[in-house]
C-alpha cells in the first residue's frame, strides 16, 4: 500500500510541475519584451565639458503592452529620457542618454539600467567614452 501511495504521490507532483512549467511558459510567451536593436555604444573622443547625448531604440516584441518603471544610471552625468506610456505590442520607443563630461577625465564606463514589466528586466545599456582634457588657448 505504501508502494503505492509513494508512486502516487510522485505522479501528482510530476504533473503538477508540469502544468506549473507549461503556465509559466505560456505566460512568458504573451509577456511585453523589450528588445533593443543595441545594447552598448561608444561617443568616441570627447572634450571635457563637452554634453553628448545617444538614442538607444526598442521594440516591443511581446504580446502586452511594456511598461517602463524607471531607467537607473550609474552616475549623475548621465541623464535619461524615456517613453512614460506603454509600448504596446510590436510597437516601437526609445530611450535617450545625455552624458556630460564636465570634470570627467579619461575612459568612461557608463550603465544604465531600464526596469519594466519585461520578465527579463532589467535591460542593461552601456555608454562609454575617452573624455580628453580642454584644449588651452
Amino acid at each position: 500500500m505504501k508502494k503505492y501511495y509513494f508512486l502516487f504521490c510522485i505522479i501528482w507532483f510530476g504533473f503538477g510541475a508540469g502544468l506549473l512549467a507549461q503556465e509559466k511558459k505560456q505566460s512568458g510567451n504573451s509577456a511585453p519584451k523589450m528588445v533593443f536593436k543595441e545594447l552598448s555604444f561608444d561617443f568616441g573622443d570627447v572634450v571635457q565639458g563637452e554634453i553628448k547625448s545617444h538614442t538607444f531604440k526598442f521594440k516591443n516584441e511581446g504580446e502586452k503592452p511594456l511598461i517602463i518603471y524607471h531607467v537607473l544610471t550609474s552616475c549623475g552625468c548621465t541623464a535619461v529620457e524615456w517613453p512614460k506610456s506603454p509600448v504596446k505590442p510590436r510597437k516601437s520607443g526609445q530611450i535617450k542618454i545625455i552624458f556630460d563630461s564636465k570634470g570627467k577625465a579619461g575612459r568612461q564606463n557608463k550603465v544604465i539600467q531600464v526596469l519594466s514589466n519585461d520578465p527579463g528586466s532589467p535591460a542593461r545599456l552601456k555608454i562609454t567614452a575617452s573624455v580628453l582634457p580642454k584644449k588651452k588657448p
